[in-house]
């Protein structure tokens, strides 16, 4: 398993959770990459120019520039952060590790799993940024899964974070993206959008025990064969209310079943912050269990995977 980062992931001049946690994140896979075997490596140079190229292509024109230059700075700045030139090196090359994980997750013809330590996704459309978040890479991701790499079928979108993907909801629907179906389950309304078609959003006010049954549940009602790729976006925000022990096994579930099912999947970090955990160092702590739950699904895929001589 490969995860993708480099230090422009935390280029802006913006000292906050999401510009600065994945850097601890990095720290703690190389750390423990004998024990573990996960690989950290940067985003390639030709997929960091396909990240510009398709930024370029499906965003509105009018926010790339602002991305770029930092004007008008209300555009620029629609991500909550002041802007300056790393917010447009942070959406590339953050946008790259994303499309350089979903090819090289596509490469394999059984189920795989690599991940990008990328956040700040699911609250921007192709129009502007929101809620600290600047370019949506899940949407992205989709759309060169879909248009460019294997995935002919559609493209699912797990959204867990504690916010809804009201982003990524406006981005896909615009694009006419209807290889593209959404599943957010959210603890907090902010963002929230109206669910219909290929959009399925469930806010979720209960405890732990029966946030981990509304996940299973929403798993369990998927119509799996109808996809050929999972991206999935891993907030940790649902703490305190979701412990970080539940969190984990959250995400076991998660990656269990799309291992059940012998699909790709690509994961990235999405929401957690100092505010709920006390310190980053928890935060990256707590998303470093995502890596690490991924990396338990792919033991037992090695030796499935072997008897099929992949």
């Amino acid at each position: 398993m490969t995860i993708y980062w480099d230090n422009k992931y935390v280029a802006p001049e913006h000292a906050f959770d999401t510009t600065r946690k994945s850097e601890l994140v990095a720290d703690l896979i190389v750390e423990t990459h004998e024990e573990t075997g996960i690989a950290l490596a940067a985003p390639k140079i030709e997929f960091l120019g396909k990240a510009e190229s398709l930024i370029e292509t499906l965003l509105d024109p009018k926010y790339v520039e602002a991305l770029r230059t930092g004007v008008p700075i209300s555009l620029a700045s629609s991500n909550g952060f002041e802007w300056d030139e790393g917010i447009w090196d942070m959406a590339v090359h953050s946008t790259a590790g994303v499309i350089n994980a979903i090819y090289e997750t596509e490469k394999r013809p059984f189920g795989s799993v690599n991940g990008s330590l990328s956040s700040g996704l699911h609250h921007a459309d192709n129009k502007r940024g929101m809620g600290f978040c600047t370019v949506n890479g899940l949407a992205v991701g989709a759309y060169y899964a879909h248009t460019e790499g294997h995935a002919k079928k559609k493209v699912l979108i797990i959204d867990f974070d504690a916010h809804c993907g009201g982003g990524t909801m406006s981005f896909i629907t615009s694009l006419g993206m209807d290889w593209v179906d959404q599943l957010d389950l959210s603890t907090n309304g902010f963002d929230s959008y109206v669910a219909a078609g290929n959009h399925e959003l469930v806010i979720h006010r209960g405890d732990e025990r029966s946030y981990l049954q509304e996940a299973w549940s929403l798993l369990d009602a998927v119509e799996w064969d109808d996809y050929d790729l999972v991206l999935y976006n891993a907030g940790i925000d649902p703490h305190p209310r979701i412990s970080v022990n539940g969190l984990a096994q959250r995400d076991e579930l998660v990656f269990n079943r799309i291992f059940q099912e012998t699909l790709p999947c690509v994961f990235v970090l999405a929401g957690g912050y100092t505010s709920s955990y006390g310190t980053i160092e928890e935060v990256a702590d707590t998303h470093f269990n995502t890596v690490l739950a991924s990396e338990r699904i792919l033991d037992l895929i090695r030796p499935f995977a072997s008897s099929k001589s992949l």
